[in-house]
């Protein structure tokens, strides 16, 4: 509609958004979803219109090496200007610098160059801050060290196959909200000014409002308010465009109803508040929408 009115005034339409430079948006924020299966909206770009009365800018789609490749829904949103965000999760670190991964980061390549000249968001691993500390409950995927050796070891084969449309995003996990994860993690993951291209936190809930762990503005506010502080040289997180990479809270019983919908609510406020400037995304992760009523989905 924008570029139906800018023509009719006799301007020159407003590029797609995946041609928009460094897919930064000249105001506000792209809309993100995730379409999983699991949601009302899986269907894809034009389901996710018919649900909730918005257009879709940004998709998440999560690959892996068995499923590298585009598919027609995927290629069709990306014809009709939508971002794809290609989400990569290698599961080894070090494993991934091997020969035997090679034809896996080279398959992911040329998915991403296929939808040239349209730019993709692309990312070497998400949440590396859980999959780091061996400590914790998730998967252990390597050090801090070998997931920045990964991350330029998958810019250096993509580079090698002429992809030059791909935009680099780090993608870190709400576990970050905490001072001591934050400070042990976030500058050591960093691969470095110049590296990275948008910068993406996660915002879930699942804990009652009261709690920082089911308060979206308190989880946003924490890392948001870390990575300002913490930005310097070498690890200048304020010179690139910020956003959330994936919110949601989460079904029961994990969280109460009237805890689910407050979330929904805060998510909200802030963003038509412009209380985080910086945050020029927001994915919703639609990939699990049971319990969830319809009228707040």
């Amino acid at each position: 509609m924008l570029a139906a009115a800018a023509a009719a005034a006799g301007g020159s339409p407003p590029p797609p958004p995946n041609r928009v430079p460094g897919l930064v948006p000249a105001a506000g924020g792209w809309r993100g979803s995730t379409l999983g299966k699991a949601s009302l909206v899986h269907d894809g770009p034009t389901r996710y219109a018919e649900v909730y009365g918005h257009e879709l800018h940004l998709w998440r789609s999560f690959k892996s090496p068995t499923s590298t490749a585009i598919t027609p829904t995927e290629a069709a949103f990306v014809r009709g200007g939508g971002i794809l965000w290609y989400n990569m999760q290698p599961t080894n670190w070090s494993a991934a610098l091997t020969p035997a991964f090679g034809a896996t980061i080279a398959a992911y390549a040329a998915a991403v160059k296929s939808l040239a000249p349209a730019q993709v968001i692309v990312n070497a691993g998400h949440e590396p801050d859980g999959h780091c500390d061996p400590t914790t409950t998730k998967p252990y995927f390597g050090t801090p060290a070998e997931y920045r050796a990964m991350w330029f070891h998958f810019k250096a084969v993509f580079a090698s196959a002429g992809v030059d449309n791909a935009v680099w995003a780090m993608d870190f996990s709400r576990g970050v909200h905490k001072q001591e994860k934050f400070d042990e993690f976030a500058a050591a993951l960093w691969p470095g000014d110049g590296a990275v291209d948008w910068l993406f936190f996660n915002a879930f809930g699942d804990h009652p409002l009261s709690d920082t762990r089911g308060n979206f503005t308190a989880i946003v506010d924490a890392i948001y308010s870390r990575f300002e502080s913490a930005s310097a040289p070498g690890h200048t997180f304020t010179s690139i465009p910020w956003g959330v990479g994936a919110f949601q809270p989460k079904p029961p019983p994990t969280m109460a109803e009237p805890d689910r919908e407050a979330f929904i609510l805060q998510a909200a406020a802030a963003l038509n508040s412009s209380r985080f400037p910086r945050l020029r995304g927001l994915v919703y992760y639609d990939s699990d929408a049971k319990g969830m009523p319809e009228d707040y989905q």
